[in-house]
């Protein structure tokens, strides 16, 4: 609620403060600390949804803080225009619209994405990346809760802090990054509640690992992951054979469904 009045009260100052967060580490955990910590360890459903909207907030004060710097990278230009591979990724989306073929790119996931995300918008870029930024957020949000959930409060605001120190990097651009990140953090979450879940535990997995294999369709990474997952899948209930098969075969079902998808 205090950062909400800030936003409200002193809007030049929660940019600028934006941009500190996004450039300094040490800033970052600063605010992490004071703004979403309080909310993260507490219990509650409202608890809950302040957290995760503080948390968002914060992702967007930093996108924000971008656009009024008008930093240039080597992946953006004036804060918010792409360049290089960003670049050739919104050329592509651009001719997508136009109803031509893809000619700059190979990630056909992420930029059939963008074209429909410009499309809906006008082709309005800062609605784009908007998008791009929230969704990221709330998928790093309910990443770090199952992981709290699992192995704790600190390991989960860690975990929150370190997704943030990597994906600011990449916040407010039009890499691929944006989007197989925010699928690779939904898809193990839902790996991490189905370890816990009494019910719908298979289904739970199917759609972790559908939505993971999506993810590294969308922006490539450790293939081999997906293989380690169904070998536990496969021996986690070694002493039930009947659930042990059925597992592993909504498993590897829903890992070829994606890769069907993928390609």
């Amino acid at each position: 609620l205090l950062f909400v009045a800030l936003a409200l009260l002193r809007t030049d100052l929660v940019l600028h403060l934006g941009w500190l967060i996004r450039g300094w580490a040490l800033v970052a955990l600063l605010a992490f600390s004071v703004l979403v910590l309080p909310l993260f360890r507490s219990q509650g459903t409202s608890a809950f949804y302040l957290a995760m909207v503080t948390h968002l907030l914060l992702y967007l004060a930093c996108l924000a803080g971008t656009w009024v710097t008008g930093a240039t990278s080597d992946l953006v230009v004036s804060g918010i225009f792409p360049f290089s591979d960003a670049a050739g990724y919104f050329q592509d989306a651009i001719f997508l619209i136009a109803g031509r073929d893809l000619v700059y790119s190979n990630r056909p996931l992420f930029t059939g994405l963008l074209a429909t995300g410009l499309g809906w918008t006008d082709l309005n870029l800062k609605l784009v990346l908007i998008f791009f930024s929230a969704t990221a957020s709330i998928a790093a949000f309910l990443f770090a809760k199952q992981v709290a959930r699992g192995f704790g409060l600190f390991t989960g605001f860690v975990v929150l802090c370190f997704i943030f120190w990597f994906y600011r990097r990449f916040l407010g651009t039009l890499l691929t990054e944006n989007l197989g990140l925010t699928l690779g953090l939904l898809g193990t979450a839902l790996l991490l509640q189905s370890l816990r879940a009494e019910k719908y535990q298979v289904i739970l997995a199917s759609y972790g690992l559908f939505i993971l294999t999506m993810a590294l369709f969308a922006r490539a990474g450790a293939f081999l992951v997906l293989p380690a997952i169904l070998f536990y899948f496969l021996y986690s209930h070694r002493p039930n054979s009947v659930v042990s098969e059925r597992w592993c075969s909504v498993a590897a079902g829903a890992t070829a469904l994606a890769i069907a998808v993928g390609c």
